[in-house]
């Protein structure tokens, strides 16, 4: 339902880090090969021998996992077609439920309608000024959501959970034929739910959270997609900048492209576990975490050896190359066993705890400090 957008690089190494970043989720993003290929163009006239150096000390956020809509309504569109699009639904019975900006998608503005007889969702979405995504939902019990959409890039397959469905039409293509798909596709035996003013934002949040959950359990692009990804912007700016990129500066770009991953993960990570799991947390462990968020670390089969000894040994005064820590080492252990085997060696003020599991985006156990639970 969300599209996102990249924003410009400082340097050759950054800039085709954050196309990769942007093409890895163009499929669900509002992106042109003019905005990518003007990306790379000022990646390679910036180009210099701090690059690398810039690239690793560098965060870049490779979406956002977790969205909050903010309501506006006397928000502003660029675009004329947004309030074209905006009289066609109204024709339809469509009833304005607000318009909305996305802190986390800056640039991002939304128009939203509610059809009072059947409960769905019209949702119009303008991207740095130009109209995007056009889509009419209608959101089920179990949590799943059939969409009929008018996007130029929308890849329904890698956006959304299979279970859900999407109908990608053209752009421009009115109103009434989203409707009307919409109409003939009921998910039989689901009790469908009514979309309100009220109720809006959660869902629509939710929507995006278990897409991301999706998307982000998908497996880590090894270094040849990577460099798939970053030729995807066809233009001679982006052969230029791709080409001028040595295999250190890849090997850069595609580990923190995998950074990126592994925060917004983590982030998704913790939002479900305080959302509730399989194990509750208790309400003095949940404040403690809300007020020390980052501490919450998860540990799941994906992190390699060197990152569970990082998370590990954070709030201890060993070293990672500690002597107590080889014959751990040695043995093959997995993520979770490495990490519980290393809490065990520890002093008990410098341990974690075990707090829950979660399953999305991936099955991981979370863990928090002793030190920060306090009283």
């Amino acid at each position: 339902m969300l599209e996102m957008f990249g924003a410009g690089p400082i340097a050759l190494v950054v800039g085709l880090l954050l196309v990769v970043a942007l093409l890895w989720f163009r499929r669900r993003r509002t992106v042109s090969d003019s905005e990518t290929g003007a990306a790379l163009e000022s990646a390679s006239a910036s180009a210099n021998a701090n690059a690398s150096a810039k690239a690793r000390t560098s965060g870049v956020a490779v979406t956002a996992p977790r969205i909050r809509l903010v309501l506006k309504q006397k928000l502003q569109f660029v675009d004329s077609r947004i309030k074209h699009v905006m009289r066609e639904f109204k024709a339809l019975g469509y009833e304005s439920a607000g318009r909305y900006t996305i802190p986390q998608m800056p640039g991002v503005r939304v128009w939203s309608g509610i059809h009072p007889q059947d409960g769905t969702l019209a949702w119009v979405q303008e991207v740095q000024g130009a109209l995007g995504a056009v889509e009419v939902s209608r959101f089920y019990d179990d949590g799943k959501v059939v969409t009929a959409g008018a996007s130029a890039q929308r890849d329904a397959k890698s956006y959304y959970p299979p279970a859900w469905t999407y109908q990608k039409f053209s752009p421009g293509t009115p109103a009434a034929e989203l409707t009307r798909w919409l109409a003939a596709h009921p998910r039989p035996g689901t009790p469908p739910v009514d979309v309100t003013a009220r109720n809006l934002p959660a869902l629509v949040m939710r929507m995006h959270a278990d897409s991301m959950d999706y998307r982000l359990a998908q497996e880590d692009p090894t270094m040849s997609e990577v460099k798939s990804i970053a030729r995807q912007a066809r233009t001679p700016q982006g052969t230029k900048a791709v080409s001028a990129v040595n295999e250190e500066q890849w090997d850069v770009i595609r580990e923190r492209h995998l950074n990126g991953l592994r925060t917004a993960r983590e982030d998704a990570m913790r939002d479900n576990a305080l959302r509730g799991g399989p194990h509750d947390i208790s309400a003095s462990v949940a404040k403690a975490i809300k007020s020390n968020r980052d501490d919450f670390v998860f540990v799941y089969e994906r992190l390699t050896s060197p990152q569970v000894i990082e998370l590990a040994l954070r709030h201890s005064d060993w070293g990672q190359n500690d002597p107590r820590l080889e014959s751990l080492t040695r043995g093959n252990l997995s993520a979770v066993a490495l990490f519980e085997a290393i809490q065990e060696e520890l002093p008990k003020g410098s341990r974690y705890v075990f707090v829950t599991n979660v399953e999305a985006p991936l099955a991981a156990r979370g863990y928090f400090p002793v030190i920060k639970m306090g009283g």
